[in-house]
């Protein structure tokens, strides 16, 4: 397509808006996005794709990234400026593409401002401005659905191989990031089989998408189970495998999905894209893409990261589809006057943007002290760790990412079961996703299991050995400032300072009853404390010297 001035101006402007709304969020940091780093380091130093040396369990979802993650560990660059670039050059690229897909969709009729409403209403999302700063992958996975639905359509159209192999190609890098990417390229291959149906024909172009996709994925899954031994990552068996009580949480989730940003707009906007006279498979590839990512969010109950991050994959697609809808809708005002479906259309523009930015602007404060409380609580405490570390040290801990970044030579058991073969089994047992054991507790017979569980997970952690235990402690929002003066008054006192945060150990429920138990106290002293912020620190405990398990040909 012409680039003509226009379209060259309504691009810098969607830019500029979509840098504005990110900058919002510079300073965040998910601190997940080490977990990446830590992989992609080992990766890139020679140990392999592991998150503990000699330890081959895939305990991320995000494996194209952490490739794309490991040349900065190569070049000396700050691998978390790294990720952040690459996040940014995600979002701005899937904001050009959804302008170019709005404008792919009206085909040959003139420019309009019904153009603009879908990327910006992309751009300024709360969700894309937080995830393309966040170091993770979220951008990148809507990059490449809108790149592949496009390029899919478009060369169904031309009826070119060549830019149905592109699709592919979008679609496999997305299969290659996360597994809902698997889901993009089944829905392209049902549109393309469904057009080649109605043609009653199969040409190159099929073949070409389904031959580039097959040719990587399949030996790539193959060297995933070879090299861990599982079909399924770690993380499935932790979060896929919660029971029918997540439905419930599910729907809630969903209804907070609605009423996010402008999404029930969108959401309502959405299905008049089916009114037009013509190109209907692309709109019903990308209303079904919408749809399904919704039921998903429904499916998985809750997520810990914010701002619906899982459903970026079809964000895009679903402004697409609305922006659409307006101009379909407005296009009969050109009756009343020619100037009249532009003007309805830039103010429903604005009206999809500004719930958003508004969002963004009254909220970020919450997000933007991200990586400073990474660097001077996680990562000062794996810093503190490394410092002090000895061949073979283990140290236990619930939040991998910014510690165990900080703290390369250490092995981490991830008392949540991310990164814990034995953990996430206990889980899967169960049926229990640990972000959600309130909802497991009220199911007939949930709390029993819930408590056999715990028994053998800290069986589990007790029998590690492990020189380092370091706990999250949460306070509550109103006992924030009693506790910060509590614990600067006992500062110096070890035994005052562990009585203070006594009751949050005791009550966090990912450490599985671990400090309660006599055996902690008799095993393990109070080394230092960090505060992230004020209503989560960092407790470090080490092993007492008496406690320590003999050396290596010692006696015992």
């Amino acid at each position: 397509m012409t680039l003509t001035p226009r379209r060259l101006a309504t691009s810098a402007a969607l830019l500029a808006a979509f840098a504005a709304c990110a900058s919002f969020f510079a300073g965040y940091v998910k601190d997940d996005a080490y977990i990446s780093l830590r992989y992609a380091r080992n990766l890139a130093s020679g140990n392999g794709l592991v998150f503990n040396v000699g330890e081959r369990l895939e305990g991320y979802t995000n494996f194209l990234w952490i490739a794309l993650s490991a040349p900065s560990f190569w070049l000396g660059a700050d691998p978390l400026l790294w990720v952040k670039a690459m996040g940014l050059g995600a979002g701005a690229a899937a904001t050009l593409y959804v302008y170019a897909g709005a404008r792919w969709l009206r085909r040959d009729e003139p420019d309009s401002a019904a153009d603009g409403i879908a990327p910006l209403a992309f751009a300024t999302s709360t969700s894309v401005s937080l995830w393309a700063m966040s170091g993770l992958e979220g951008c990148f996975m809507a990059l490449c659905s809108v790149a592949g639905w496009l390029h899919l359509h478009r060369g169904r159209d031309r009826e070119s191989p060549r830019e149905l192999a592109l699709a592919s190609a979008w679609f496999l890098a997305a299969a290659l990031t996360r597994p809902e990417g698997h889901a993009l390229f089944a829905f392209g291959a049902l549109a393309l089989l469904a057009g080649a149906a109605v043609a009653r024909r199969v040409d190159r172009g099929v073949l070409a998408f389904f031959g580039v996709f097959l040719a990587v994925a399949v030996p790539y899954h193959l060297f995933r189970v070879a090299y861990f031994g599982d079909w399924l990552p770690n993380t499935f068996y932790v979060k896929a495998s919660a029971g029918p009580e997540v439905w419930e949480q599910g729907r809630k989730y969903l209804a907070d999905f609605v009423g996010f940003n402008a999404h029930a707009a969108l959401l309502v906007l959405a299905p008049a894209a089916l009114a037009a006279r013509k190109g209907a498979l692309p709109r019903f590839h990308a209303l079904a893409v919408a749809a399904f990512f919704a039921l998903y969010l429904a499916k998985i109950g809750r997520d810990e990261m914010k701002h619906f991050r899982l459903y970026l994959p079809a964000l895009p697609l679903l402004c697409l589809m609305a922006g659409e809808g307006v101009r379909i809708v407005v296009a009969p005002l050109r009756r009343v006057h020619p100037g009249a479906p532009g003007v309805v259309a830039a103010v429903a523009a604005l009206a999809l943007a500004l719930p958003a930015v508004d969002y963004t602007m009254g909220h970020h404060r919450a997000e933007a002290d991200f990586v400073r409380q990474s660097e001077t609580g996680f990562q000062a405490m794996g810093r503190y760790v490394e410092e002090r570390a000895r061949p073979g040290d283990t140290a236990i801990f619930q939040d991998m990412g910014g510690a165990p970044f900080a703290a390369p030579s250490v092995r981490f058991v991830d008392t949540i079961g991310i990164l814990d073969r034995t953990v996430a089994r206990e889980l899967a047992a169960i049926r229990l996703n640990p972000f959600l054991r309130h909802l497991k507790a009220r199911q007939p017979g949930g709390s029993a299991q819930i408590a056999e569980f715990d028994r053998r997970v800290k069986e589990y952690l007790f029998d590690q050995d492990a020189r380092w235990v370091a706990f999250t402690a949460y306070i509550g929002r109103s006992q924030r400032k009693k506790f910060g003066r509590s614990y600067d008054e006992a500062q110096g006192d070890p035994e005052a300072v562990q009585r203070l945060f006594a009751p949050s150990l005791r009550g966090n429920s990912y450490y599985h009853g671990l400090y309660a138990d006599p055996r902690f106290d008799r095993l393990y002293r109070l080394e230092k404390v960090w505060k992230r912020n004020p209503g989560y620190w960092l407790v470090l405990f080490e092993r007492r010297p008496e406690a320590e398990p003999p050396a290596a040909g010692a006696p015992g």
